[in-house]
């Protein structure tokens, strides 16, 4: 059963997620790679081991399409749903313990937020530049100066920077919540949390391992060799 709906988990974040962002996205309606599903879903259940070489053999616009999916399968489920539970746990919860849950619900929607913001720059810049940079610019190569003014507005370099150094926030919020709620336990709302809250932060680490140890690098890669073979087509024309 629980594989069953981790595999139903998969497949939503191509079948039920259509938000203006993913349809702003050229290509972004390809079908989901099924070799990548089920790597994805031999990770989430401790199958194997995280090696950037699995996704080798799989397209830059697929995997960068996954990312997509991914933030949008988070922000309009995802979230929700652990919302929703920590409401009704306030609203449960005894008088003694309510402050207590108050900021619980406090430092959640902090979380959301961060992570939110970092989804949204993402989507804003860079799913897009690295679907240019796989799909259109490959297929013809565009000027030198197209590209360069391209890689200058959105630095790929600065963006796995960023990533490498955020020390995974769903880990240090999931940490957080273990050491300061232990009082909760015994509520069963607070372990339906707790459970939400473990399998986003395995999906998410899982996610950011993709991007930053698979997409990023190679489309860093894809970028220079890009920018090396227009500089050349310049020079000879």
């Amino acid at each position: 059963m629980e594989e069953y709906q981790l595999k139903k988990q998969l497949l939503e974040r191509f079948q039920l997620i259509q938000s203006k962002r993913e349809v702003s996205h050229p290509h972004i309606a390809l079908r989901p790679d099924s070799k990548l599903l089920d790597l994805v879903f031999e990770l989430l259940q401790g199958q194997i081991e995280f090696d950037p070489t699995l996704f080798s053999e799989l397209p830059l616009s697929k995997l960068t399409i996954y990312l997509s999916y991914t933030h949008a399968y988070y922000t309009n489920k995802i979230f929700f749903e652990l919302e929703q539970t920590l409401h009704l746990l306030v609203h449960s919860i005894s008088s003694n313990y309510y402050l207590e849950a108050i900021t619980l619900l406090q430092h959640y929607q902090e979380f959301k937020n961060e992570l939110t913001e970092h989804i949204l720059e993402e989507e804003q810049e860079l799913i897009p530049y690295i679907l240019w940079l796989s799909t259109e610019a490959s297929d013809m190569l565009p000027s030198y100066g197209l590209l360069l003014n391209r890689s200058k507005s959105v630095s790929l370099r600065s963006f796995l920077l960023d990533h490498r150094h955020d020390d995974h926030k769903h880990h240090l919020f999931y940490t957080w919540v273990e050491k300061h709620y232990s009082t909760f336990d015994s509520n069963s709302l607070y372990r339906i949390f707790g459970h939400q809250l473990q399998k986003f932060a395995l999906d998410l680490k899982i996610h950011s391992l993709i991007e930053e140890s698979v997409v990023l690098p190679r489309a860093i890669s894809l970028e220079n060799e890009l920018i090396e073979r227009s500089k050349q087509f310049y020079v000879l024309n």
